[in-house]
């Protein structure tokens, strides 16, 4: 098992190196979530990682954001680049990213990040059946889930274990492309959930005190005393978070829990104040031991708890070009020998029993006068101060024999050399080796096994069936208008109105669970209508919901709908083990965001996707015109900002924990305030997770013409929680602008309306 340091500059890397990691993941220049650190360049990054091989530790590379098909061809070259530089692995967001990688650079291990949102079993053995060999479970997990699904998964499993916590699920946040144009899926999160709000009931008036106004912000993880369950469990990787943190936060933390780890998880009082002293605003255990709420949350202050206790020591007395001060070397012991006549070798040899061996170009001979005594080749062999290697002890032969300094030093260098090639040898040798364990588990796990590069077909291969409303808009060249809801009546009002796709399923915005008939009566309107019907999963999961939702997912099977939507991979998996034939649809949770990423999905077998909603309209065209992958594109509707694990309204006006909530949700509506007067409504689904919604419609009426250009295969309109009224206008409203029968309404805004990313997009 391994710890995983977090390095944003070389200074960290070394810091972590010293405090004793297994391994180090870092981001370059590009291409990765923690835009606003130092990061390495292309030489930082060689240099990096071919130091950490020569001590055992292994680089994996974040590459972990979406993104967009003008990227493609710059991507592929750093992807080329890594695998030149020997990095072991590479962490990923976006399924072009793997694809891309399984293309150019093979050699590369795929890795799905934090922000794949892997919350259950069934999504890590889909990113297994596309060749990935580790995955990061989303931060929610708990143990019982954790051990679980190690037990259970071929891939390696990696947990966070430290540092600071996200209050929504990773990779579904776009509050913050949304409110300020930095989205966290490119690396640029401006952390709005860490600002101070208000919670407003119905009336208006505020649930919060003043002093607790930090109602989103929680506090950091901290898993130490957890560590040997931990360890037990079977996770192969315990990560560390902590890229834009300073180089004496990540040599104290990695440092503790390399004493922690190395003590079988028994944490000291040194260790436990080690780790309060450095920066954490306060600590949480609430997702590992199933106690989300109130306590998680730094509602008074949501900064640094930590403790300053004397000089800042993060600047370290060395550099990837200085390592004269590197404590983190190999012990090495130098076998000087030679006879009269012949050539001299030097033979080096590690604690471990590396050994290498070089032959001198020189012929041994007697001193003439005073023999070269063993101190002074001692003194010569011990020259190592910029290598990763300090001399133990030397043998040199006892007998009266000239050893010219420029010959030790010309074979110090060269078995020095050797053997830093044979470390980095082992290291490669070693890594290759688990790979491949890890791919022939995963290959006798799966009866169907295919990377992204080759077509997999896990859905429909069978002719789509196309009801005879969207039939006459795809006749027509037109965008077919489908329209979410969530409850019976919304969907006569919605086929009354004029929508040609019912979605319905998932989220119900209003914390009440669906009745199992539903879903069947759902269909069979859609069916005497003549309209296409989509049955859609939540959008998260957690394992130990999986069971029971397994039940749901037949039920949705079983209703026959046109075509099944998914909001998170596991789903598809599900539906291969229960022999699902049907059209599979990507839903905009998949964050879904270039044509590469299209190519893999419908390589796999998806039948047609809705496109991020972080995505221009540019982008949008660009997708459209490159793939022949229908593709859906939201085009009204309250935009979800975020969904979280955590309530805030039970926690401030409930009891302040999820066990045995009051639902005070279904008693009052409530809704964010921040400082600018800003208001952002708050629902809950039946799984009693909380979704912040935007406090502006998304409306793009303005721009149908535009979008009329763009060649969308369909129109979504987001009608979930809206009233009758709302559904009959908004829907006839695209119809009539669709068929050219309305006037283009003015594209001036009060406010009450967003664009989205239609036009600002998050690059």
């Amino acid at each position: 098992m391994e710890l995983l340091a977090p390095a944003g500059t070389t200074e960290n890397f070394l810091a972590a190196l010293e405090a004793g990691a297994d391994a180090i993941y870092l981001g370059g220049k590009q291409f990765n979530a923690r835009a606003n650190a130092a990061n390495f360049d292309g030489e930082q990054l060689r240099r990096a990682i071919r130091l950490a091989h020569l001590v055992g530790a292994s680089v994996y590379v974040t590459v972990n954001i979406v993104i967009g098909d003008g990227e493609t061809v710059a991507l592929a070259e750093y992807l080329k680049e890594l695998a030149f530089y020997d990095a072991d692995g590479i962490i990923v967001q976006d399924l072009a990213v793997a694809r891309l990688a399984k293309k150019v650079a093979p050699t590369l291990a795929l890795h799905g990040s934090t922000q794949m949102t892997a919350t259950n079993l069934s999504t890590v053995r889909f990113l297994e059946r596309l060749g990935f060999t580790r995955v990061v479970l989303g931060r929610e997990a708990s143990l019982s889930e954790i051990q679980y699904i190690t037990k259970e998964a071929a891939a390696e499993i990696e947990v966070f274990i430290h540092g600071a916590l996200c209050v929504c699920y990773s990779g579904q946040c776009l509050m913050s492309s949304f409110i300020g144009g930095r989205s966290g899926n490119r690396g640029a999160c401006a952390q709005p959930c860490r600002l101070p709000y208000e919670l407003l009931r119905g009336d208006g008036s505020v649930v919060n005190a003043p002093d607790e106004a930090y109602v989103m912000s929680p506090k950091d993880l901290n898993y130490s005393e957890h560590m040997a369950e931990l360890m037990a469990a079977g996770v192969a990787s315990f990560k560390v978070e902590g890229r834009m943190k300073n180089a004496e936060y990540v040599k104290s933390v990695i440092g503790s829990y390399r004493h922690i780890m190395d003590s079988a998880g028994k944490v000291t009082k040194a260790d436990k104040k080690a780790l309060e002293h450095g920066f954490n605003r306060g600590f949480s255990t609430a997702y590992l031991d199933k106690n989300v709420g109130r306590p998680m949350i730094t509602a008074k202050a949501p900064g640094n708890r930590g403790k300053r206790i004397g000089p800042d020591e993060g600047k370290l007395a060395m550099t990837l070009d200085n390592l004269s001060h590197f404590t983190r070397k190999h012990e090495i012991y130098a076998y000087l020998d030679g006879e009269e006549g012949s050539a001299p070798t030097l033979t080096l040899t590690t604690t471990d029993g590396t050994t290498v061996t070089v032959t001198g170009d020189y012929v041994v001979q007697k001193a003439r006068k005073t023999p070269t005594s063993p101190e002074k080749v001692r003194e010569q062999l011990d020259r190592l101060g910029n290598t990763v290697f300090e001399l133990a002890d030397v043998y040199v032969p006892d007998m009266p024999w000239m050893w010219p300094s420029s010959v030790l030093n010309a074979m110090r260098r060269d078995a020095v050399e050797a053997l830093e090639e044979a470390l980095i040898r082992q290291h490669q040798e070693k890594r290759h080796a688990e790979v491949q364990r890890i791919a022939e588990a995963v290959g006798k796990r799966h009866t169907e096994f295919a990377p992204l590069t080759e077509p997999l077909q896990i859905g429909n291969d069978t002719e789509k069936v196309v009801a005879n409303k969207a039939a006459e808009a795809i006749q027509a060249g037109l965008p077919i208008l489908s329209v979410q809801v969530d409850e019976l009546w919304q969907v006569e009002e919605a086929i009354k109105a004029g929508a040609e796709e019912i979605v319905f399923g998932g989220d119900r915005l209003n914390r009440r669970p669906y009745d199992s008939a539903d879903y069947e009566k759902v269909v069979a309107l859609c069916k005497e209508q003549g309209v296409l019907s989509r049955l859609v999963t939540p959008r998260v999961i957690k394992e130990d919901e999986a069971k029971a939702y397994s039940k749901t997912l037949r039920q949705l099977v079983d209703a026959k709908p046109d075509g099944i939507g998914i909001h998170w991979y596991g789903a598809w998996e599900q539906l291969l083990a229960l022999g699902y034939e049907g059209a599979v649809y990507g839903e905009s949770s998949l964050q879904l965001f270039n044509s590469e990423a299209l190519a893999a999905v419908q390589a796999l077998g998806m039948s047609g996707v809705v496109a991020s909603q972080e995505a221009t309209l540019q982008q949008l065209k660009t997708m459209a015109k490159n793939s022949t992958l229908p593709l859906t594109a939201i085009v009204h509707g309250v935009p979800e900002l975020m969904v979280s694990e955590y309530c805030v309204i039970n926690s401030f006006a409930g009891i302040g924990h999820k066990e045995n909530c009051p639902a005070p949700c279904l008693k009052d509506s409530y809704r964010l305030r921040d400082k600018t007067g800003a208001e952002f409504p708050i629902k809950t689904d039946p799984y009693c997770r909380m979704h912040i919604m935007n406090g502006a419609v998304l409306d793009m009426r303005p721009y149908v013409p535009e979008l009329l250009r763009a060649r969308l295969a369909g129109w979504r309109i987001d009608g979930r929680s809206q009233d009758k009224r709302w559904l009959k206008q908004v829907i006839s409203d695209y119809k009539g602008l669709r068929a050219g029968q309305l006037p283009v309404p003015p594209k001036s805004s009060d406010g009450t309306v967003t664009r989205g990313h239609y036009f600002k997009g998050i690059f």
